[in-house]
């Protein structure tokens, strides 16, 4: 799919006129006005993914994947649309994974000539710059980055995993891994805007969810009651708000929210037919979550806050703002901005590709 195929998926959706329910801030009477984009993707290539946004929703990071699968991370905007940003040395694919709050700074990983995976660093002026990874790693991968881009989190393989935290000063700085013997482990999976809170996994099951503070020391979030394991996937702003999967015996997954007054709760499902709910990503005041579940018919997009409860994404936008996205089908909201009023994810587009895709609420 090409740019012109993407900005021809630019659908703007007004709630009809004789309908009330219109969405936060919306005039009386005046409807609300959502704005949907599917990303489409780079020339030749079939499909798309979109896993992190800018703080207010400019800048879209993912990947590109050609017929043949071979993957190249993206950085998408409205005003600039798709643009490629290649590969490492001798690299045959990359992948971004996060991006600073404006946008400038981008990091992921791929393939490159001296290791299987490294984990890079983006900017305009420099291009994809490859980190010197943990001594001894055998794979790295990159996870989040903070808002003015100058600390980076992920994980490499050595003796077990173990989450490192990365600045141009310190280069990467491994965080202590969790259990004994060749079962030590630990995966940093996001970064606070501010950079003063690493979350993550220290061991799954000894230890489930993990929080690391500007200093590296560790405090142990846990698991959900009766689970055996867990996982932090995403951090507020300032640290004070965690959101992560907690998973049942059964290998049942479930979402939870974390604050230091509260401790770890689940997050609900109001429908039994909705499983194996996972929270991807958080607002930078903690007050809305997004992510997806399974369902009979597969995944399905989701969001969550506190008014309302867990819900499908595309029932929000019927509930909230009398709009569907017609010919879509959202499976999983990957990110949301800074500022909540702008979500990405993944989905099935009107042809039956897989596409990346944004979408604007109104403020």
């Amino acid at each position: 799919m090409n740019l012109a195929h993407s900005l021809c998926s630019v659908l703007l959706l007004a709630a009809c006129a004789g309908c009330g329910g219109g969405g936060a801030g919306a005039p009386q009477g005046v409807p609300p006005t959502i704005a949907f984009t599917g990303i489409g993707s780079l020339p030749g290539d079939i499909s798309s993914q979109a896993s992190a946004v800018s703080a207010d929703g400019s800048v879209v990071v993912g990947i590109s994947k050609s017929v043949s699968g071979k993957a190249q991370a993206i950085r998408w905007s409205t005003s600039e649309g798709m643009t490629g940003l290649g590969f490492m040395a001798r690299g045959t694919s990359s992948n971004a994974r996060a991006v600073s709050a404006d946008g400038a700074v981008i990091v992921g990983d791929g393939g490159a000539q001296d290791t299987g995976s490294a984990v890079f660093r983006w900017q305009a002026s420099t291009g994809l710059v490859q980190l010197t990874a943990l001594a001894d790693s055998s794979l790295c991968v990159a996870a989040g980055v903070s808002g003015d881009g100058e600390v980076l989190v992920g994980t490499c393989v050595l003796a077990g995993n173990s989450a490192f935290r990365w600045t141009e000063s310190t280069g990467m700085v491994p965080l202590g891994q969790f259990g004994t013997g060749s079962n030590r482990t630990s995966n940093a999976l996001a970064v606070s805007n501010d950079a003063s809170t690493i979350v993550g996994v220290g061991h799954p099951v000894l230890t489930g969810a993990v929080l690391w503070n500007l200093v590296g020391e560790a405090s142990i979030l846990g698991r959900l009651s009766d689970d055996v394991s867990a996982g932090a996937t995403a951090v507020s702003r300032d640290g004070s708000v965690v959101v992560g999967y907690s998973t049942q015996g059964s290998s049942r997954q479930r979402a939870f929210r974390w604050t230091p007054q509260t401790g770890m709760t689940a997050i609900a499902s109001t429908t039994d037919s909705l499983t194996d709910v996972i929270a991807s990503s958080v607002s930078g005041d903690g007050q809305v979550i997004v992510g997806w579940g399974n369902t009979p018919n597969g995944e399905t997009a989701l969001i969550w806050d506190e008014a309302h409860g867990l819900r499908r994404l595309e029932d929000m936008l019927k509930a909230d703002y009398q709009t569907t996205i017609a010919g879509w089908v959202l499976l999983r909201a990957t990110a949301i901005s800074d500022d909540g009023r702008s979500i990405v994810g993944m989905g099935v587009n009107p042809s039956g590709n897989s596409e990346g895709w944004i979408l604007k609420l109104p403020d």
